[in-house]
């Protein structure tokens, strides 16, 4: 190996300067390729490369979600198993949401036992009687909707008859009032007497009563004159007589007539009248006393009308009300009878699908809340503590799996990769420990990385045993066998 051929070296140099006991003569270096850089390495049927021990499983884990650290459960050093949860995030939001989507599943799986099952034979009942009900309750709706139309048509003939009495006693009152006006208007007449228009006929009556009278009187005699000459009857002046006495009793009446005129009126005279206009008065207010009732009433009356029409279209809308329950728990009824119908058992199934994958999605969410180890190994760094923020690709621990490490090459060289296959023998010397190990080749990169310009291939070894001192990051040398 290159690294021991160096020791040997230097162990010889130090042995010969230290017997000639003289000053160390200036020696010439001589050329050797350093271990660690890339280049031509094969001698005869080995490839050597320089290495680092690592482990086989090894991870940087980080959350998905932004948030805040609520627990760290590990601390450097510690050894977890394959699944237990390493830190978590505060996810008060995510756990409501997880036990919401809960008991949305329960709910929509309970609906779909409820309608695979069917109905039961007391749901039936219980649908039957519902219907009896509704229908008892119709029944008492359109009674009650009968005496509420009766009621309206008894009010309805009440302010008729109402309003008839009131146009009656309006009638009352306009008789009573032309009773008033008529009496008045006498007793008016005769407290005030004959005008002088009066007066004056009165005396012109009597002048033509007079001469009347003389006119008889002239007559008579000039028939008296004639009955004694023999040219006229004695039947002719009775009759003359007689149309002079009717000239004086018409002289006489005429004169009392104008007595009157001239006289007051008596108090025998006006007390009939007096009391005419008081009864007239009298008679007029309780006719307006009857239309202030009546108007009471047909007041009254048009209230019971309008209440009676509110208790219609109240008993209408129970009516409607009550034939729509009919209608509903009739068909809840059928509904029952008939079974569960196949689009509904596929709504509630969809139902249940659909919270299943609601719960699915809020617990994968809470899920990314948690760190949990990929695999059971050692916490071997620790980036953050309880409190802090992180964002999401943030590392928070890096994990290993110490009890199974390997050798990875870090300088083959491209011109020897091409000789090196999986399943190669390989002998792995730890510096560190100044131990050979045994392995073989597991893979070999496919793809190559360049190290200061050189394009080099990583190549894995296994090793056939570990020691208990082999630690992560330890340098090596691996010689491997090619033939």
């Amino acid at each position: 190996m290159v690294k021991r051929w160096w020791v040997m070296i230097l162990l010889l140099v130090t042995v010969l300067v230290g017997c000639k006991r003289a000053p160390a003569p200036t020696l010439t270096p001589i050329a050797i390729a350093s271990p660690s850089a890339a280049g031509p390495r094969s001698r005869g049927d080995t490839v050597v490369a320089s290495g680092e021990v690592a482990p086989v499983q090894k991870a940087q884990l980080s959350f998905t979600l932004a948030g805040r650290v609520q627990t760290v459960a590990v601390e450097v050093g510690d050894e977890v198993q394959a699944g237990m949860v390493l830190a978590r995030l505060e996810a008060t939001e995510l756990e409501q949401a997880v036990a919401q989507a809960e008991a949305a599943l329960s709910t929509a799986q309970t609906a779909l036992a409820q309608v695979k099952a069917g109905p039961r034979p007391h749901e039936i009942a219980a649908a039957q009687q519902e219907v009896s009900a509704a229908a008892a309750n119709l029944t008492a709706a359109q009674a009650a909707g009968d005496q509420a139309q009766a009621m309206l048509e008894g009010a309805k003939a009440s302010a008729q008859a109402a309003q008839a009495g009131l146009e009656a006693a309006k009638a009352e009152v306009a008789a009573a009032q032309a009773a008033i006006d008529a009496a008045e208007a006498e007793l008016t007449l005769l407290k005030a007497g004959a005008s002088s228009q009066q007066r004056g006929i009165a005396k012109l009556q009597i002048d033509q009563a007079r001469n009347s009278l003389w006119a008889a009187q002239a007559q008579r005699d000039a028939i008296g004159g004639a009955v004694e000459r023999g040219h006229m009857k004695d039947a002719d002046l009775d009759a003359a007589e007689a149309a002079v006495g009717n000239a004086h009793v018409a002289l006489s009446i005429a004169e009392l007539a104008y007595e009157e005129t001239e006289a007051r009126p008596r108090p025998e005279e006006i007390a009939p009248l007096q009391v005419q206009v008081n009864g007239a008065r009298a008679a007029l207010s309780r006719a307006k006393a009857q239309v202030e009732a009546a108007q009471a009433q047909l007041d009254g009356a048009k209230a019971e009308v309008a209440l009676a029409e509110a208790q219609v279209d109240a008993a209408k809308a129970q009516v409607a009300a009550a034939q729509a329950r009919v209608a509903q728990a009739q068909a809840q009824l059928e509904l029952l009878e008939a079974g569960p119908r196949l689009e509904d058992v596929a709504l509630t199934q969809a139902r249940v699908a659909e919270a299943e994958a609601a719960l699915e999605a809020t617990e994968s969410a809470l899920a990314k809340a948690q760190l949990v180890s990929p695999f059971a190994g050692t916490v071997t760094a620790l980036e953050v503590s309880p409190g802090e923020t992180v964002l999401p690709g943030q590392v928070v621990l890096a994990l290993a799996n110490l009890h199974r490490l390997r050798v990875e090459t870090t300088d083959l060289s491209e011109r020897d990769v091409d000789r090196v296959a999986a399943g190669q023998r390989a002998t792995v010397y730890v510096e560190a420990l100044g131990l050979d190990i045994e392995g073989r080749v597991v893979r070999i990169a496919s793809q190559a990385t360049t190290v200061g310009g050189d394009v080099v291939y990583e190549v894995v070894i296994e090793l056939d045993e570990q020691p208990l001192n082999l630690r992560w990051g330890m340098s090596v040398e691996v010689e491997i066998t090619t033939s």
